[in-house]
């Protein structure tokens, strides 16, 4: 008798871009089950009532909810449970306290890893795909029903992140909000508990997955699984040679954890008039800590998503110098738009020292001044790292990560 192919269930609660890419790509391998989350955009069902609004506001409304949706992923196979997520989203609009919004937060994926487990214990699929903070009710339910829990750890665990902000907060307290969120013990511990309640754990990047081996996780629980970008969308284009300063570019939320403090010490340190920096992103960082720079760099705060090709099309050289991070989307996207990348070996990214640019170690602006001067000096060697860095890009396609993430499903569960 013909039972069809493994289920493999999948739930994050939250909208991050790779992981409804891994849900589309448990799909597309043919595997059954279902993508389980919160908020998710079927424009269909949803076009009626956005009709209802302002033309601005609809079309502001619109480009926030593409977000929360995937052109891969089959609707009929999502299961959302919208309103928990969506007060969330409302409290951060109205302006509430912060500690509202993480209890909201907390309540969310509290109540998805209820849901979820539920399901495990009732329908036994052959697996489950879920990610951290979200996580620990599922995990142990697998475990006791005789399925393979896997935790999907898209950033460096809680327990490493922790230390190394209490370090930041000390070392440059300017550029810590108020009441930053990574100082809960309690979630630091439950975060603890899924990492080792896991039966296999996949980890973007080696930084991610020696933050799990330092927590006691056996590696062989570990698959290393990188991300993917999309090379047709994210494409070089031909740079005129520039008279002025070079462009640097930072993309990402301007926050203490993308090391933010050392990017802009590097930049105090630089030769006058030799680099320009544009800070793409969301500022989570009190508007006082960058006064003292303001003159080093140009902060745009908002960027379409359809319209960031463009900043990085505008870009001669890409800095991300992040203290603690899964593998950076925006590294990849900045690889395959030939742009020669400045980082670290926390950010997790799939750039090879020399090659497509240069690593230098987090925390330390010295190092990080130096590399971006030599690469800035030097236009010959930027040319020859934005041609492997577009190489290396196309070796971490999506379809690349669906073929990786498809050998070790065959190999946990076996084959779709």
């Amino acid at each position: 008798m013909n039972r069809g192919p493994p289920v493999v269930e999948v739930g994050n609660p939250g909208a991050m871009h790779f992981t409804y890419a891994l849900a589309a790509a448990v799909q597309a391998l043919g595997y059954g089950g279902r993508f389980h989350t919160d908020l998710y955009y079927r424009p269909g069902a949803w076009d009626p009532w956005l009709g209802l609004l302002p033309a601005t506001l609809r079309r502001r409304a619109r480009r926030q909810l593409e977000r929360r949706r995937h052109p891969d992923l089959d609707p009929a196979r999502v299961s959302a449970a919208l309103w928990r997520e969506a007060a969330r989203l409302v409290a951060g609009r109205l302006g509430l306290p912060a500690r509202v919004s993480e209890a909201l937060l907390a309540a969310r994926n509290r109540a998805a890893d209820c849901r979820l487990a539920r399901l495990v214990r009732r329908e036994r699929p052959a697996a489950v795909i879920v990610h951290d903070t979200a996580a620990l009710r599922t995990l142990e339910a697998a475990r006791q029903a005789g399925v393979v829990g896997i935790l999907n750890q898209v950033i460096g665990h809680r327990v490493s992140g922790e230390a190394i902000l209490r370090a930041e907060a000390d070392r440059h307290p300017a550029f810590m909000p108020p009441g930053w969120s990574w100082r809960d013990p309690a979630l630091t511990e439950t975060c603890r508990r899924e990492a080792l309640a896991a039966g296999h754990l996949l980890a973007p990047s080696d930084y991610v997955r020696d933050t799990l081996t330092a927590l006691g996780v056996p590696p062989e629980r570990i698959s290393v699984l990188p991300f993917g970008v999309d090379v047709e969308r994210f494409r070089p284009v031909k740079r005129e040679p520039q008279s002025g300063p070079v462009r640097l570019l930072f993309v990402g939320q301007l926050a203490a954890r993308k090391g933010l403090a050392y990017l802009l010490e590097a930049m105090r340190r630089l030769p006058p008039g030799l680099c320009r920096a544009t800070l793409v992103g969301p500022l989570a960082l009190p508007p006082d800590a960058l006064a003292p720079y303001a003159d080093l760099f140009e902060h745009r705060a908002a960027v379409p998503y359809h319209e960031v090709q463009a900043v990085f099309a505008a870009a001669d050289l890409f800095v991300y110098p992040s203290l603690h991070e899964g593998s950076a989307l925006a590294i990849y996207e900045a690889l395959a738009c030939g742009l020669p990348v400045v980082t670290t070996p926390n950010s997790g990214s799939v750039v090879e020292a020399g090659r497509q640019g240069l690593i230098v170690p987090a925390g330390d602006a010295i190092a990080l001044a130096q590399a971006v001067e030599r690469l800035a000096s030097d236009a010959p060697l930027r040319q020859e790292m934005a041609a492997a860095a577009r190489a290396r890009a196309l070796q971490f396609t999506w379809d690349r990560y669906r073929a990786r993430l498809g050998g070790i499903l065959a190999e946990l569960i076996g084959p779709a």
